[in-house]
Parts: C-alpha cells; sequence; structure tokens
C-alpha cells in the first residue's frame, strides 16, 4: 500500500506503518484519520502535545538518585512527554544555587511530577509548592505504580 501525505510534505511511497513510526517519534499523541480511495491512503492529522513534566524527588543523600529520575523520565518520555530533570545538573553548588534554575526548569513545563519519598526533601516540597503557585498539574509516583504504570 502507498500513501500520499496531504498535510506533510511529499512522503509518496511509505508505508502505512512508516507513516506511523514517524509520527509516533515525534513525542506526541495524535488523531488520524484515514480516507480509502483509488490506491492510495490520505491522511489528515492533528497533533496534541502531552503535558511537560518537571521531575521532583530527593536529590542530597540518595545514593541512586540518579537512576530514580532516569527510570521516571524514561518512562514519561516512552508516554510521550517532554521532561525537565533536574538530576542532571552538576553536583558541588550550594543548595541555594539550584532553586532558581529549578523554579525556571518548572516554569517551562505544564506539571511536576513527584517520586516518592519527595517528603522528606526541602527542595521537593519548595518544588511543589511553587508549582502550585504557578498552577501546575501535581502527578505522584505513589498512584503509578498502585496502577502498575511504574
Amino acid at each position: 500500500m502507498r500513501v500520499k501525505c496531504v498535510d506533510a510534505g511529499d512522503c509518496n511511497g511509505l508505508t502505512v506503518g512508516a507513516v506511523y513510526d514517524v509520527i509516533r517519534s515525534l513525542c506526541m499523541t495524535y488523531v488520524v484519520e484515514n480516507d480509502y480511495g483509488d490506491e492510495s491512503v490520505y491522511f489528515s492529522y492533528h497533533f496534541i502535545q502531552l503535558p511537560t513534566i518537571y521531575i521532583a524527588g530527593s536529590i542530597t543523600g540518595v545514593f541512586d538518585y540518579r537512576k530514580r529520575f532516569k527510570k521516571v523520565n524514561d518512562f514519561l518520555t516512552k508516554e510521550g512527554h517532554l521532561c525537565m530533570d533536574p538530576s542532571i545538573l552538576t553536583e558541588g553548588f550550594p543548595y541555594e544555587s539550584y532553586m532558581p534554575i529549578c523554579f525556571a526548569m518548572i516554569d517551562a513545563c505544564d506539571a511536576i511530577y513527584l517520586l516518592d519519598g519527595w517528603e522528606s526533601s526541602m527542595g521537593a516540597c519548595k518544588e511543589l509548592e511553587y508549582a502550585q503557585s504557578k498552577n501546575k498539574t501535581v502527578f505522584y509516583e505513589k498512584l503509578d505504580k498502585k496502577e502498575g504504570k511504574l
């Protein structure tokens, strides 16, 4: 089967599966409407961007914090979200130096995702308070674990 893409430029010759793979690779959910005619499939699609998410959790004093943040980042990315991950910041600066950076990362996102144990982190508590003051959506890792997603 050959495909003619109406709104995506010229991509004649691609299979339907290849077009779906390209759309999926954009990390967005999508709606595809098909009109079958002659020898071609004509696509008209509309992209819906999923929320961008800031990941918050305990870092100071947690040995494997980068591994924990990466696991959640990978999970959320696979679900189609773009993530801001503070665990990538260089270690060694005073705690107070990180908060303005983290607040800027939260500003760039639609939501905040709290890792288990966030309550014991002064920084994560401040990040949640800041996110709520900016009307950000709040997600919790424990709920994803309870639902078997993580």
